[in-house]
């Protein structure tokens, strides 16, 4: 509003839902970039269900991830191969994107003993439903809600809550929560910076974990994590950080989402 106003000249992180709005707005430029901001949900593995490797791998499958690049972001993102954004230097390309495959995310957590037997469209376990709470920040809103609603199409019953960041990182650092929908920069393309946050088990006062929400701790990840640190050459670095990645894709901490386009607008002037 205060771009259309001219009460500023410039705006960052323009909301994906206004990219095209502007653009038809005479007097008004857009620039979009791809993004270093990668998306996904992180689930707590050592709290049920999502402590079974085959509840979390279902849970990538049940994600139309193309459906939310072309509806809730026009196109303007990339699917996440994992746990590296697609951009970085050092990303495992031999990883593609958990494909959607909403019969693959039942058998699996068929597998794992969650069905409908009641027949209602729910899934359930010894008498207990599958149910649980995406937490998240406003700014996630329309892809958090897209989500839960992709869960609920297979029977789980997926809501979504609300937090301000400071209120809610100590409760996910202290594995209270079940499900956080986040995003980590990896503005440097380098895994360092990055993967020690998110996928190294958490120690305190201490650069390991520090970002790492859903508790996920795997002695070979961390023990590579340090060698990928300490290793100089680019070859070698890049075996160790691609033999991560293949063990971090595989476990499924998390439900590996997407990287958006960046979006900044100004007046035509600038």
């Amino acid at each position: 509003a205060a771009l259309l106003a001219g009460e500023v000249d410039i705006i960052q992180a323009v909301p994906s839902e206004l990219i095209d709005t502007l653009m038809q707005t005479p007097g008004i430029q857009v620039k979009t970039a791809p993004g270093t901001q990668p998306k996904w949900i992180e689930l707590n593995v050592n709290k049920e269900p999502f402590d079974d490797v085959r509840v979390r791998q279902a849970l990538n499958y049940a994600v139309d991830k193309q459906l939310i690049i072309d509806e809730i972001y026009g196109g303007r993102a990339v699917a996440l191969p994992g746990p590296l954004s697609p951009f970085n230097n050092f990303v495992n390309k031999n990883l593609s994107p958990y494909p959607y495959d909403p019969d693959k995310a039942l058998s699996l957590l068929e597998e794992a003993g969650w069905t409908d037997s009641n027949g209602d469209g729910l899934l359930d376990k010894g008498g207990s439903s599958f149910s649980f709470t995406i937490d998240t920040l406003e700014e996630f809103r329309a892809l958090a809600e897209a989500i839960a609603e992709m869960f609920r199409a297979i029977g789980i019953d997926a809501s979504v809550r609300f937090w301000e960041y400071s209120v809610v990182r100590p409760q996910l650092l202290a594995g209270e929560r079940m499900a956080y929908l986040d995003d980590w920069g990896d503005s440097a393309f380098d895994p360092v910076g990055h993967f020690e946050a998110k996928w190294h088990g958490y120690v305190d006062g201490s650069p390991y974990g520090r970002g790492n929400f859903s508790t996920y701790n795997n002695a070979r990840v961390n023990e590579l994590i340090v060698m990928g640190e300490t290793t100089a050459d680019p070859a070698e670095r890049q075996k160790i950080y691609d033999e991560a990645q293949q063990i971090v894709y595989d476990e499924a901490p998390a439900v590996f989402l997407i990287v958006p386009d960046e979006a900044e607008a100004a007046l035509a002037w600038v």
